[in-house]
């Protein structure tokens, strides 16, 4: 009787074992990478939030979505203290609107929409009462940096213009500091709420040491 001939497996061909590598890589880049968006979402529930992260119920691009957002982004986008009560306060104001950017399930960004989405304090002090109060603190206080990303911002949202900007610019920072709050100041209690909020989104250590927050 002949001996069996063991089979011997067929070797891969450098074409074959490429295909194989590059359906694989392909398999793995979609798994592990995700879509990147940007938009406007209203933030409809708090689901569950802790001093890391908070999980909200959002409405996206017409869809309902539960996402995630570190708790300390979140607290700093609205002007709240993490340890405020944040829940309580966001959940009073909802549904609010924001500009968010999303990586899968995750904001990765996010920015008030302007005063009417800003939470208010808690307290019956017009805004332009409080940035007179605080004036002085401001001017010693807030940076350059800080400054110029204010001046910014609140261009973006149209609570001064371009000629005030600019104006503001070239000057020294503590001039820059005195004209910029003296100018919204004058813009009467929604601007100067703006510019509380976005100093709030801006330098949160600085609000809490003029007690905006």
């Amino acid at each position: 009787m002949d001996p069996v001939e063991a089979v011997k497996p067929k070797k891969k061909t450098e074409k074959q074992d490429v295909s194989l590598k590059t359906a694989l890589s392909s398999k793995t880049s979609k798994t592990t990478s995700a879509a990147v968006q940007t938009g406007r979402i209203q933030i409809m529930e708090i689901k569950m939030t802790n001093k890391t992260n908070t999980h909200l119920e959002v409405e996206f691009n017409d869809r309902r979505q539960t996402v995630y957002v570190t708790t300390r982004l979140l607290a700093n986008t609205f002007g709240i203290k993490v340890d405020d009560d944040l829940e309580r306060r966001l959940r009073s104001q909802m549904p609010v609107t924001a500009e968010a950017t999303l990586q899968g399930n995750k904001i990765t960004d996010i920015t008030n929409l302007g005063p009417s989405e800003a939470i208010p304090a808690e307290d019956s002090v017009p805004a332009e009462e409080k940035l007179c109060t605080v004036r002085t603190k401001f001017v010693k206080g807030v940076s350059d940096a800080n400054l110029n990303q204010l001046l910014d911002k609140l261009l973006e949202r149209c609570v001064i213009n371009d000629e005030e900007m600019q104006t503001v610019r070239t000057k020294s920072r503590a001039e820059k500091a005195r004209d910029l709050i003296d100018t919204v100041r004058r813009k009467g209690t929604k601007a100067s709420s703006l510019l509380i909020h976005t100093l709030c989104e801006v330098d949160l250590l600085l609000s809490e040491n003029l007690k905006l927050i």
